[in-house]
């Protein structure tokens, strides 16, 4: 089953035992028409990242933040305790944060972060 969030460049793929790869208009750039197949003719599951960090509801924006940085991500799917995908945290989510939310450290933090996950390093997507 997929199931789509509210960004038309985000999709995860979902089994009974919770979130089990992802898949973003960057993936399907760089795996099919940056090696001139035609996204058309191929399979999510041949195109999407398998490697999947997560955050859980009960998790700080903080904690969260450290791990996009670390793991280089963009969009952080976020888990209940049954493992199901309740939400998803994007860098755009967090600009937002800090530009309603000014003088409180966020926009230096959201500025780090978008310098972390910018910085060349192993190739990751969502």
């Amino acid at each position: 089953m997929i199931y789509g969030y509210r960004s038309r460049s985000f999709k995860s793929s979902l089994t009974a035992c919770g979130l089990i790869g992802m898949i973003t208009d960057r993936d399907i750039t760089l795996r099919t028409i940056g090696f001139g197949i035609d996204p058309r003719y191929i399979l999510v599951g041949d195109c999407m990242s398998q490697n999947i960090y997560a955050g859980h509801k009960d998790d700080s924006i903080g904690s969260c933040m450290k791990q996009m940085a670390r793991y280089q991500i963009r969009r952080l799917p976020i888990l209940n305790d049954e493992n199901h995908v309740v939400g998803i945290i994007s860098v755009g989510d967090l600009a937002w944060l800090a530009s309603a939310h000014p003088g409180m450290g966020t926009r230096r933090a959201v500025a780090d972060l978008v310098c972390a996950v910018s910085a060349p390093g192993p190739a990751s997507s969502h």
